[in-house]
C-alpha cells in the first residue's frame, strides 16, 4: 500500500534480482577495492549494483565512458550502480550508464528503485521510511530525500521523492 503523501510523488514498479554470474570486471579501478558481493537487478534496465566499503573509495573511482560501455556490452547490462553507506539511512551512489553513453547520470529514479532489492537481499533489512541518497560527484552532486514504502506484491518496489508543483491544469 503506497501512503497518501500529497507532497510526494511515487515511483512504482516490478525488479527481478537476476541470480547469474558477472564475470571479472575489466575495470581496474573497480577490481582494485575490497571484495564485494555483485548483483545484477532488472528495474526496466538491467544494472550491476555494488556496495563499496567507504565514501572516500566511490568518490576517488574514475571510470571511463569506453570501459563502461564495453563493460556493460560484454555483461549484457545496461549500467554500473556503485555506492556507499554514510549513515543509518544515507547513501552515496554514483550511476554509470549506456543512456548516456557510459557517462555518469546524476539522477535516476530506475537506479535508486534497484537499491531496495539490493540491501533487503544483503542485509534482510526492512526498508521502510526516509532515506537520503546523494547522487552524483563534485559539481554535479544531487542530494534528495528517498521515501521507501512496501508493495503488497512480491518484486515491485516503491520509492518516492519529495515534490512541490509549480502549475497545475488540465493537457487538451
Amino acid at each position: 500500500m503506497i501512503p497518501e503523501r500529497k507532497d510526494v510523488a511515487w515511483l512504482v514498479g516490478p525488479y527481478r534480482v537476476l541470480d547469474r554470474g558477472i564475470s571479472k570486471s575489466p575495470l581496474a579501478a573497480i577490481e582494485a577495492l575490497a571484495p564485494a558481493e555483485e548483483i545484477v537487478i532488472d528495474t526496466g534496465r538491467t544494472r550491476l549494483f555494488r556496495e563499496l566499503p567507504d565514501a572516500e573509495r566511490l568518490t576517488a573511482l574514475a571510470l571511463h565512458p569506453p570501459q563502461v560501455i564495453d563493460y556493460c556490452a560484454a555483461e549484457k547490462i545496461h549500467g554500473i550502480c556503485l555506492f556507499a553507506r554514510t549513515g543509518e539511512r544515507e547513501i552515496r551512489m554514483r550511476v554509470f550508464t549506456t543512456s548516456l553513453d557510459g557517462g555518469e547520470d546524476i539522477a535516476t529514479g530506475g537506479a535508486v528503485m534497484g537499491l531496495l532489492p539490493y540491501l533487503q537481499r544483503k542485509y534482510a533489512e526492512v526498508l521502510e521510511g526516509c532515506w537520503t541518497i546523494h547522487q552524483g560527484f563534485g559539481a554535479r552532486h544531487q542530494r534528495g530525500t528517498l521515501f521507501t514504502s512496501r508493495h503488497s506484491e512480491p518484486g515491485m518496489a516503491v520509492v518516492g521523492g519529495r515534490h512541490r508543483f509549480v502549475a497545475k491544469g488540465t493537457l487538451l
